[in-house]
Protein backbone atom coordinates (compact mmCIF):
# COMPACT_ATOMS: atom_id res chain seq x y z
CA UNK A 1 0.00 0.00 0.00
CA UNK A 2 1.20 3.42 -0.76
CA UNK A 3 0.52 6.28 1.54
CA UNK A 4 0.66 9.88 0.66
CA UNK A 5 2.75 11.55 3.26
CA UNK A 6 1.94 15.03 4.26
CA UNK A 7 4.92 17.29 4.25
CA UNK A 8 5.28 19.05 7.51
CA UNK A 9 6.75 22.47 7.03
CA UNK A 10 8.61 23.84 9.93
CA UNK A 11 8.45 27.54 10.29
CA UNK A 12 11.92 28.92 10.08
CA UNK A 13 12.71 31.53 12.62
CA UNK A 14 14.63 34.53 11.45
CA UNK A 15 17.39 36.09 13.48
CA UNK A 16 15.03 38.90 14.45
CA UNK A 17 12.36 36.38 15.43
CA UNK A 18 14.84 34.51 17.61
CA UNK A 19 15.74 37.78 19.33
CA UNK A 20 12.07 38.48 20.01
CA UNK A 21 11.55 35.00 21.46
CA UNK A 22 14.60 35.42 23.70
CA UNK A 23 13.27 38.78 24.89
CA UNK A 24 9.92 37.17 25.67
CA UNK A 25 11.66 34.33 27.52
CA UNK A 26 13.67 36.79 29.60
CA UNK A 27 10.58 38.89 30.33
CA UNK A 28 8.66 35.86 31.57
CA UNK A 29 11.63 34.70 33.65
CA UNK A 30 11.69 38.16 35.29
CA UNK A 31 7.94 37.97 35.92
CA UNK A 32 8.45 34.59 37.60
CA UNK A 33 11.27 35.98 39.74
CA UNK A 34 13.92 33.78 38.15
CA UNK A 35 16.16 36.55 36.82
CA UNK A 36 18.59 36.48 39.78
CA UNK A 37 18.70 32.70 39.68
CA UNK A 38 19.53 32.76 35.97
CA UNK A 39 22.16 35.48 36.44
CA UNK A 40 23.92 33.39 39.09
CA UNK A 41 23.58 29.90 37.65
CA UNK A 42 22.71 30.33 33.97
CA UNK A 43 19.89 29.09 31.78
CA UNK A 44 21.28 25.56 31.59
CA UNK A 45 20.87 25.06 35.34
CA UNK A 46 17.14 25.69 35.56
CA UNK A 47 14.98 22.83 36.71
CA UNK A 48 12.61 21.17 34.26
CA UNK A 49 9.72 22.65 36.22
CA UNK A 50 11.11 26.18 35.81
CA UNK A 51 11.79 25.77 32.09
CA UNK A 52 8.35 24.25 31.65
CA UNK A 53 6.72 27.23 33.33
CA UNK A 54 8.63 29.65 31.11
CA UNK A 55 7.76 27.66 27.98
CA UNK A 56 4.12 27.39 28.99
CA UNK A 57 3.75 31.11 29.51
CA UNK A 58 5.57 31.78 26.24
CA UNK A 59 3.14 29.51 24.39
CA UNK A 60 0.18 31.14 26.11
CA UNK A 61 1.28 34.65 25.17
CA UNK A 62 2.18 33.70 21.60
CA UNK A 63 -1.18 31.98 21.18
CA UNK A 64 -3.06 35.03 22.43
CA UNK A 65 -0.94 37.30 20.24
CA UNK A 66 -1.66 35.09 17.23
CA UNK A 67 -5.38 35.44 17.83
CA UNK A 68 -4.99 39.20 17.77
CA UNK A 69 -6.33 39.65 21.27
CA UNK A 70 -5.22 43.22 21.87
CA UNK A 71 -6.70 43.35 25.36
CA UNK A 72 -4.69 40.37 26.57
CA UNK A 73 -2.58 41.33 29.54
CA UNK A 74 -1.37 37.85 30.37
CA UNK A 75 -1.83 35.94 33.56
CA UNK A 76 0.31 37.05 36.45
CA UNK A 77 2.89 34.27 36.59
CA UNK A 78 3.71 35.11 40.19
CA UNK A 79 0.31 33.89 41.30
CA UNK A 80 -0.30 30.19 41.04
CA UNK A 81 -3.18 28.04 42.21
Amino acid sequence: MTEKRKKIRKKRTTEKGTEKLNELKEEIARDLGLDNHIARRGWANLSSRETGKIGGYMAQRLKKKGRGDQNYQGRDPGKSK
